[in-house]
């Protein structure tokens, strides 16, 4: 067996670096309807994404108020934190409903797609094309549930 040289190498590895390239820009543009949807749901991430890092400094800031509990308005100042951390919990809630939502319909809408290109291409195949052994109508029927 003769072995492949590094320039052969290089060359396979960047044939296969722009094939997957090319695989995403076509997704990317089959998925042109559900784009908004895909920015809202990226800024619903963002947004769904601060909520740890405000749970910190919340908690932060109820540790330094329970460190002195000799002021006069501390009840107030635990309550006041406290309604901050429901608020903050039923937001991450609402804004991680939201983002499974959105990228659950941006994938849904996709696959679809995927599905309906792919078999109305197998319909569009010659007679012959339905006779070999890897096209009876069960592997393609298959092939379109797991593949697409």
């Amino acid at each position: 067996m003769v072995e492949k040289t590094e320039e052969e190498k290089k060359k396979e590895k960047d044939d296969q670096e722009k094939a997957e390239k090319l695989f995403v820009k076509r997704l990317w543009s089959m998925n042109k309807p559900e784009r908004g949807l895909f920015a809202l749901g990226i800024l619903v991430t963002l947004g769904n994404g601060t909520g740890f890092p405000f749970a910190g400094l919340i908690l932060a800031e109820f540790i330094t108020l329970l460190s002195d509990s000799s002021d006069s308005d501390f009840m107030t100042e635990v309550y006041k934190y406290s309604l901050y951390f429901i608020i903050l919990g039923f937001s991450i809630l609402i804004l991680y409903t939201m983002q499974i939502y959105l990228f659950t319909r941006v994938g849904e809408s996709l696959t679809l797609r995927i599905r309906k290109d792919t078999f109305s291409k197998m319909i569009h195949m010659p007679c012959s094309w339905f006779d070999k052994d890897e096209n009876t109508p069960g592997s393609l029927a298959s092939r379109l549930s797991s593949d697409c």
